[in-house]
């Protein structure tokens, strides 16, 4: 009997091994991870394109006295100045033909340097002229210091046109109250539907959240002049890939948020800023208060205006990964740390500027 097992027990043990083996690989093999949440704005846009009616940008050819400002431009790489004095009208004029038939508002990102400048405003108008030679106005009004996002009611255009289909110029009307002066900037002029998918939000500034269509595609645009958060109604735990693809227009900051509380109080949060986006940072909030976890900056220009660019934050257990890519498939690591603070929370993104959100996804 003893020399049975003296015999054969090599073969026992490598028989125990090669099922102890197979156990522990089945259980611990990794888990490609499947996508939980996926939002492409080309497709949800589609068949809801925006109507550019004005960029303020130096290919517009504008007719009259007025000055582009490349320092106040809200939107893209300038916006536009129109000043008056002592009750003297300035009037500026596009020639562009449109049809803004079946819109409710028009939008334009208004600029005033001063409460002052407000109040020395007399007039203050948007108008189109229309094939028959006919015109109608509206008032831009409502706005106060610094960057406003106005709507302007397309029922507020007097005298009603017997439709908004023929249009072919744009004007914009300024004049100041007697013996002052007064001066205001504007920046992207344009109509749009309704904003679908809203419910994907859980917090967010609307004003600042929209479209904006370029050739044929129609994105979300998040553009503001100060930080702007936008939570998604999705949660993540600890084992996630989240991946943000979108383009820079105005350069500002632009960051993807993860593992968060719905108040922005706690969670983290990756960054890129600096005057050409060259600059990043990964830090953590705790109850508000900030705590770097790593910083940098970039070795080439990852971030150029109207390029696609995905940011990708991966996190497993206290292992956190940020990369980035230029097509959407092949990333490129950019900081791998560890933390372990937060355990679940929600997705986002936030940012200063202006830009064009092509996608978000998440996997888990």
């Amino acid at each position: 009997m003893a020399s049975f097992y003296k015999k054969y027990i090599p073969y026992l043990l490598l028989t125990l091994l090669f099922f102890s083996l197979t156990y522990i690989l089945k259980n611990i093999q990794f888990k490609e991870r499947k996508t939980t949440f996926s939002q492409k704005f080309k497709e949800i846009y589609k068949d809801t394109p925006t109507v550019e009616i004005a960029g303020f940008n130096e290919a517009e050819q504008w007719q009259g006295n007025f000055t582009l400002d490349s320092l106040r431009s809200f939107d893209g790489a300038t916006g536009m100045n129109l000043s008056s004095e002592n009750q003297i009208q300035k009037k500026v004029t596009l020639q562009k033909q449109m049809n803004l038939s079946g819109y409710e508002n028009i939008y334009v990102y208004v600029y005033a340097q001063s409460k002052e400048m407000i109040d020395n405003i007399e007039e203050f108008s948007v108008g189109f002229s229309l094939k028959d030679k006919s015109e109608t106005m509206a008032p831009i009004t409502g706005f106060h210091e610094g960057w406003n996002l106005v709507t302007i009611p397309m029922k507020l255009f007097k005298p009603p046109p017997s439709n908004f289909k023929e249009i072919d110029s744009v004007f914009l009307l300024l004049s100041s109250k007697k013996r002052v002066s007064t001066q205001i900037s504007m920046d992207r002029l344009w109509t749009q539907k309704d904003v679908k998918n809203i419910n994907i939000f859980s917090e967010f500034k609307p004003q600042f959240l929209n479209l904006k269509t370029i050739g044929k595609s129609t994105y979300l645009q998040t553009s503001s002049p100060e930080i702007t958060n936008v939570v998604l109604n999705k949660e993540v735990k600890n084992d996630f890939s989240y991946v943000v693809g979108f383009a820079p227009e105005k350069y500002g900051v632009f960051g993807m948020s993860f593992q968060t509380d719905k108040t922005n109080k706690n969670g983290y949060y990756f960054e890129a800023s600096g005057q050409q986006m060259d600059s990043w940072r990964l830090y953590k909030r705790e109850e508000g208060k900030e705590t770097m976890l790593a910083s940098g900056s970039f070795k080439n220009n990852v971030f150029e205006k109207g390029a696609y660019l995905w940011l990708m934050a991966e996190k497993k257990g206290d292992k956190i990964d940020i990369s980035f890519s230029i097509n959407s498939q092949l990333f490129t690591p950019i900081i791998q740390t560890k933390d372990n603070s937060f355990k679940k929370g929600f997705v986002g993104i936030y940012s200063k500027g202006s830009y064009l959100i092509d996608s978000l996804e998440v996997k888990e």
